[in-house]
């Protein structure tokens, strides 16, 4: 009488099985790690939405409350001082969590960092244009991208003299009659020249009289690439519905002036110049770096290294412009210094300078918000439940907003006067926590040309200064107006009169 018995079982059969076995034991692995992660956790308050599958409401209210009130800053302190520090929205049906709270900004981009990315949110919108490079890729990838480009940067931040003649053409352009001049538009033009020959290592030279014509195009055609991006990113669904054949050859339009300036630096046979080998664009080729993937990465750098010096500067001239005891202060420094050449190290030595800088960037923060989707299930530790004090479970795939420009505003944080511009709040032993002060981000992924642009703001500052006395307010709007484009910029530029 047999033991046992055989069953004749055939290879895909037993490939389905074992398949399925290990699918299962995955399924509750998962199962056990959600539920032990959720225990304790609770959810955030939830914005009231009309539309309980799509939140259709929300996404159209964003909208009209954006075009009316052309502030996404307004909207955000609104939206705090009703639901809390943090609470959740459901845009298209999809879990949102927006918060104001440090304790959120140190988890997602310092203890738990590897948790959160940016890739899944950035890459559908920057793909036309820019590929996949540091603003848009996670994990090693973006540690690749991030080891190569930091020394370079790190280099041109030494290397000022190529600056110094841009803000020698932007000084020629200032009314030296006392007239009023709008200062936002010179320091966007200078912000161009001086951040595409850093990435290019060819400037746009929007500051002379004349700009070359195929600059000009370059930059129409990445402007309204970036238009095309950002409709990508806010509704992707979008992209499906309506194909815009102007976006489309405007990103090839962009991608073919970067291209012509790559024929020059990757031609062995044509002599690079000694200002081109601090550029961006030397540093990557020299490496080795495919040529597509170099021209994506100085694309994609383009605006958030433009961006850098000169929203912080329109915002800085604007609250100079109505606070004569911080320009005269400024001024009594600045002279102690006499013809000093401008390095690193004595713009560093300027204290007051620093405070006057560190107060616009933490009032008018270039990015007002950032976001980050949760790369696996998480938990983020308090803002949860009817008090806020539990923590949040963060499921893979949700998105998180942080609120930079309401988080510099909490009076809890920075004192009763946190909506006021007062540069001597950063004198003395004053040295906020890291994960409020959000100027350049933090954490690893924070912007690795900070000192580029500090010390770029700071040589601009500077010489407007030496060469101008005294400056007036000539906006009949007293107030800081703010408009949301892809940064927050002053709604009203910087119109002053400077005096010799």
């Amino acid at each position: 009488m047999a033991l046992y018995t055989t069953f004749d079982i055939s290879y895909p059969s037993l490939l389905f099985l074992c398949t399925v076995f290990l699918l299962t034991i995955r399924a509750l692995r998962n199962h056990i790690s959600t539920n032990r992660l959720r225990k304790g956790c609770q959810p955030p308050r939830s914005i009231p939405q009309k539309d309980p599958f799509f939140g259709l409401d929300i996404i159209y209210g964003r909208f009209t409350e954006t075009y009316e009130k052309q502030s996404r800053d307004t909207i955000a302190k609104d939206l705090f001082s009703k639901y809390g520090h943090t609470f959740q929205s459901f845009p298209y049906g999809v879990s949102e969590i927006v918060t104001e709270a440090p304790e959120h900004v140190k988890a997602i981009y310092g203890t738990d960092f590897e948790s959160f990315g940016v890739g899944p949110m950035r890459s559908f919108g920057l793909k036309p244009l820019a590929g996949d490079g540091l603003m848009s890729t996670d994990g090693a990838v973006w540690k690749a991208h991030r080891s190569v480009l930091t020394p370079i940067f790190a280099r041109a931040t030494h290397h000022q003299h190529m600056f110094e003649q841009h803000v020698a053409r932007l000084l020629a352009l200032i009314p030296e009659d006392g007239s009023t001049v709008d200062l936002q538009p010179l320091f966007d033009r200078l912000a161009l020249d001086s951040s595409s020959k850093i990435l290019f290592g060819e400037s746009t030279l929007t500051l002379l009289p004349e700009t070359p014509e195929d600059a000009m195009r370059f930059l129409d055609a990445y402007n309204y690439s970036l238009q095309g991006v950002g409709m990508r990113m806010v509704l992707p669904f979008w992209d499906f519905l309506s194909r815009n054949p102007k976006f489309w050859s405007s990103c090839k339009d962009a991608q073919a002036f970067v291209d012509k300036i790559l024929d020059k630096v990757m031609d062995k046979a044509i002599s690079t110049s000694e200002e081109q080998k601090y550029s961006v664009a030397y540093g990557l080729a020299n490496l080795g770096q495919d040529r597509v993937k170099i021209r994506d990465e100085l694309l994609g750098l383009f605006l958030p290294v433009h961006d850098a010096i000169a929203t912080p500067l329109t915002n800085m001239f604007f609250n100079l412009a109505r606070n004569s005891q911080a320009w005269t202060k400024l001024q009594e420094e600045v002279s102690s210094i006499g013809s000093a050449e401008l390095t690193p190290k004595l713009v560093k030595s300027l204290s007051y300078l620093n405070c006057v800088i560190n107060e616009t960037m933490r009032l008018y923060p270039g990015v007002s918000a950032n976001e980050r989707i949760a790369l696996r299930d998480t938990v983020l530790p308090t803002g949860g439940g009817p008090d806020a004090t539990s923590p949040i479970f963060v499921k893979k795939g949700v998105k998180v907003v942080i609120w930079f420009a309401s988080m510099a505003r909490r009076k809890d944080l920075w004192g009763g006067d946190a909506e006021i511009w007062r540069p001597e709040r950063w004198e003395g032993d004053f040295k906020p926590d890291r994960w409020i002060n959000l100027s350049f981000g933090a954490g690893p992924r924070m912007c690795p040309a900070s000192d580029l642009g500090v010390t770029q703001i700071a040589i601009t500052t500077i010489r407007i200064l030496q060469k101008f006395k005294g400056i007036q307010n000539r906006d009949p709007v007293k107030e800081f107006v703010d408009r949301w484009r892809v940064t927050t910029v002053s709604k009203n530029g910087a119109q002053v009169g400077l005096i010799l």
